[in-house]
């Protein structure tokens, strides 16, 4: 027993530390279990967490697309009742026309089928432009636009509307407001024709305001507001969505396809802005969006008619409290001396206006009044100075000379700021400032591979003093910056061979001088996407062809560091300088608009006429040319081709035919290899309406070069000697001169020279022109 005690005891002390280990182990692995019994639940709990918020969106998404299935449902039958409607109008009256023989009879169902067409073509445009917009997308263009004249004609073509329904409508756009912006002028306009189109709709009584202003934070705020029904808070949420409106009944009181708010959202949307709505139920809505618009001229209302107001009081007698209230802010803005509004004259009192002031009273045609007592209390006010206004709808203008001034509604501010301060619109007789910049010693490189634009372009920039070197494409223009110095270059985008943009990138990538050297994109490309692929390509700015000549050299100005000059212009300067831009020997020809041509050439009217001829004779056989490209598939060239057109039609002022090829291009970029019959048909009768005009208008040319006289022989010389020279600098400048000596040669000796330089020249055998140039040289010494 004594030896087992110890093996006893050892074994004992085994198993108690086998023991204790499986406890601990037994401890440790509980610990794991219920470690993992957490997470499992945790889990657990996580999933069906998950599961439910997954299936409240799978319930959501259900509903949200059976509220769509139902809104376009709704929406079909609703533009089923819309179209059936005016189309009923439309076949109804033709049916009944087909049969009547009363003359009065036949003119009112007429009226009432094209009412019906009208109705008819807005439903589909509404349709068609959700779809397009829905599947294209929208691009911006930019143009230089003057915002409160584009919101004015917006204004005007709705003001017949709102004043048969006895509609106030009120022009509420900030005097301080710039001049001009940059931005695409024509989008704008829809999205408030839309919104004011809806006010007018859905307005009973009272006032519709239409405005803009400066923001707080440079932005331009935009806003249409009513006295309308207005929207509850459910309808404001969906108001912009497609195929809603707040009422979407077939029993409706409004018709409409309910995609006019959401045309407009995705359109402000586009601008990298929203549109936003205050309302409340029958008390009207406001609808208002912010832009950020480039300012393309600071001047304003304001500044131009400050300080000239100090003196001047107004007193309005009106019960639209809209007017009143931004008439106010108006007159406010612009420095007038004191405004007044009342409902009644005999609630105005004279006491508080300056005797030196020159009053102006305002009758608002809302207002009932007498206009013999008004005036008797006019009298008793004991103003002498004090001048009588009414203002009355457009339509409601007296056709006799009235005794008063009429303005008229909507309020135009200029007419009334030139009625008050003495400047009347047609004849004004104060100095005005016109700015100038002079360039001299400045030397431009402008590249284009289209003649009559470089034609265009030297034309105009010359007479702002530049040294003006042409170039034809890309690369030339790279060549000749490495070996020369300029301080500006105008690049065409669209070129052969190298393109404007990348002959942009490979110039900046000289480095050194070049990344500061200033390049300036000249292009018909209008977009935005557009702009900025040219600041992309280390282009410095972008302006668009035709060439505002305001505007490019303003932007060339701030680029240069070149301050403008004002000067002071006596109101018979400005008159004469404007009568420039009329025509003498131009016909009227519709499509063309010359007095915008003219003025890019400075009213040098045998210039354009000469750039008209140009164009005739390079694009005679464009239409034949475009139909061969497309037949062999070679998109390539016909875009290039309706590019080429669209830009050197925009700057001779040929409008129309410049929009056809702009619609023909853009056809190709879609996609269309074929564009579609009626845009050619149109672009084909633009081109025989050019040519037409070309033959009408070059007698003009010869007759005027004849009577300058031929040639001497030392001119002839000398002109020689200037195209054998620009032969090899600048192709533009040598054709200039080849056409000129051709035109001063005519039915002289000379004749059989030149026309053989000139055809040489067309078909561009440079070596050819510089032998008959020293052959013809080397005779004339010979008789010497």
């Amino acid at each position: 027993m004594t030896d087992d005690a110890p093996r006893l005891q050892r074994r004992y002390e085994r198993e108690k530390r086998a023991r204790i280990k499986a406890e601990s182990i037994l401890e440790q692995k509980s610990r794991e279990l219920f470690a993992t019994n957490e997470k499992l639940v945790k889990l657990s709990e996580s999933l069906e967490q998950q599961v439910n918020e997954r299936m409240q969106d799978l319930e959501r998404a259900r509903d949200e697309a059976l509220a769509s299935v139902h809104a376009k449902t709704q929406f079909l039958a609703n533009m089923s009742h819309e179209i059936r409607t005016p189309m009923n109008g439309v076949i109804g009256m033709l049916r009944v026309l087909k049969t009547c023989e009363d003359k009065k009879k036949s003119e009112r169902l007429i009226d009432t089928a094209l009412e019906s067409g009208h109705l008819l073509v807005s439903i589909i445009n509404d349709i068609l432009e959700y779809s397009k917009l829905d599947s294209v997308g929208i691009e911006l263009e930019r143009e230089r636009f003057d915002l409160a004249a584009a919101l004015d004609s917006v204004i005007q073509t709705f003001a017949a509307n709102a004043h048969s329904k006895g509609l106030d409508l009120i022009t509420a756009v900030s005097p301080a407001l710039p001049s001009e912006f940059i931005g695409d002028a024509t989008r704008i306009k829809q999205v408030v024709g839309n919104l004011l189109s809806n006010a007018v709709k859905f307005t009973d009584a009272g006032e519709i305001a239409v405005g803009a202003m400066r923001s707080a934070d440079g932005s331009v705020e935009i806003f249409v507001e009513d006295t309308g029904i207005g929207l509850s808070d459910e309808e404001q949420k969906k108001i912009f969505s497609a195929f809603s409106q707040a009422d979407i009944s077939t029993t409706r009181k409004f018709g409409g396809t309910g995609l006019g708010l959401s045309i407009c959202s995705k359109i402000i949307n586009t601008f990298g802005s929203k549109i936003c709505i205050d309302s409340k139920i029958d008390r009207g809505s406001r609808f208002y969006f912010h832009l950020n618009l480039p300012v393309a001229n600071e001047r304003s209302l304001a500044k131009e008619y400050q300080s000239k107001l100090a003196q001047t009081a107004v007193v309005l007698v009106s019960r639209s409290r809209a007017r009143k209230i931004y008439l106010q802010k108006f007159f406010h803005e612009i420095g007038l001396g004191w405004f007044e509004c009342c409902e009644h004259l005999t609630e105005f009192d004279p006491d508080y206006i300056s005797n030196d002031f020159n009053c102006f009273l305002i009758l608002d045609q809302d207002t009932p009044f007498d206009l013999e007592q008004s005036v008797a209390q006019v009298q008793k006010l004991a103003i002498s100075n004090m001048e009588i206004m009414t203002l009355v709808n457009f339509e409601n203008i007296s056709g006799t000379q009235s005794e008063f001034f009429q303005l008229t509604k909507p309020l135009h501010h200029r007419e009334l700021l030139d009625k008050i301060t003495g400047i009347e619109v047609a004849e004004k007789q104060v100095e005005a400032h016109v700015e100038s910049f002079d360039f001299s010693g400045k030397k431009m490189y402008v590249v284009d591979d289209n003649q009559v634009n470089l034609d265009v372009a030297k034309e105009l920039f010359e007479y702002a003093g530049f040294d003006v070197v042409l170039g034809h494409n890309g690369l030339e223009a790279v060549e000749y910056l490495q070996e020369n110095a300029v301080d500006l270059v105008l690049m065409d985008i669209q070129m052969p061979g190298m393109d404007g943009l990348s002959a942009s990138r490979t110039i900046r990538s000289f480095g050194g001088k070049f990344l500061d050297l200033p390049i300036i994109a000249m292009t018909a490309h209008a977009l935005d996407s557009d702009r900025k692929k040219s600041l992309e390509a280390g282009m410095n700015d972008h302006i668009t062809k035709p060439i505002d000549v305001d505007f490019a050299l303003t932007t060339i100005a701030k680029l240069l560091g070149v301050e403008a000059k004002a000067k002071p212009v006596e109101a018979t300067k400005i008159h004469q300088e404007e009568s420039r831009y009329t025509t003498e020997y131009l016909p009227e020809v519709e499509g063309f608009d010359f007095p915008s041509a003219l003025r890019r050439v400075r009213g040098r009217e045998l210039k354009l006429i000469e750039f008209v001829l140009n164009l005739a004779k390079n694009m005679a056989d464009a239409p034949e040319r475009l139909e061969q490209f497309i037949d062999a598939g070679n998109v390539g060239e016909a875009q290039q081709l309706a590019h080429q057109i669209k830009g050197s039609g925009a700057n001779i002022g040929a409008s129309a035919l410049s929009k056809a090829a702009a619609d023909i291009e853009q056809q190709f970029k879609q996609g269309i290899a074929r564009p579609d019959r009626a845009s050619r048909h149109i672009f084909h009768e633009e081109i025989a309406k050019l040519l037409k005009l070309s033959k009408d208008v070059e007698p003009v040319l010869a007759a005027k070069n004849n009577a300058k006289g031929s040639l001497s022989e030392r001119e002839f010389i000398d002109l020689l000697k200037a195209i054998d020279v620009s032969l090899k600098t600048d192709l533009g400048e040598a054709q200039t001169l080849i056409d000129k000596l051709y035109q001063s040669t005519a039915q002289t000796h000379y004749e059989a020279i030149v026309s053989n330089i000139r055809s040489s020249y067309d078909a561009f055998k440079i070596a050819d022109i510089h032998a008959l140039i020293e052959s013809t040289l080397g005779g004339i010494r010979k008789r010497e």
